[in-house]
């Protein structure tokens, strides 16, 4: 893969976008859920994971509805990328009680649409 199309796969500045992709058309919220991207409006728990994605380089994206959160973190797997030739994002799902809901590894094909991948 040539090094300029890798360097955009890496930006993270596109991690968080592609995140939100993800999101938006495979997280499987309802259709009322809202994105929170205030941390102190989040459970404390679902603050403390958001803080130490960052801190490791992760993005994140977090949704409410009613009681109900959810966190999704996301990190480029560079290897993948580099040999799909398309952005390979590894995410975790959390609850409002941190509790891993759910953990994915996921290809985004030029046409806007997401792969789940076998780990």
């Amino acid at each position: 893969m040539e090094t300029r199309r890798l360097q955009v796969l890496i930006d993270p500045r596109q991690a968080q976008v592609l995140l939100d992709s993800y999101v938006a058309t495979a997280g499987k919220l309802p259709a009322a859920a809202r994105k929170q991207s205030d941390l102190a409006r989040l459970p404390l728990a679902l603050q403390d994971r958001a803080e130490y994605a960052e801190t490791q380089g992760s993005v994140w994206s977090a949704w409410t509805h009613g009681p109900d959160a959810w966190l999704f973190i996301g990190q480029l797997n560079l290897n993948r990328a580099r040999e799909r030739g398309q952005p390979v994002l590894e995410l975790e799902v959390f609850d409002y009680e941190r509790r891993t809901k759910n953990r994915v590894v996921a290809l985004r094909h030029s046409s806007g649409c997401w792969q789940h991948l076998q780990d």
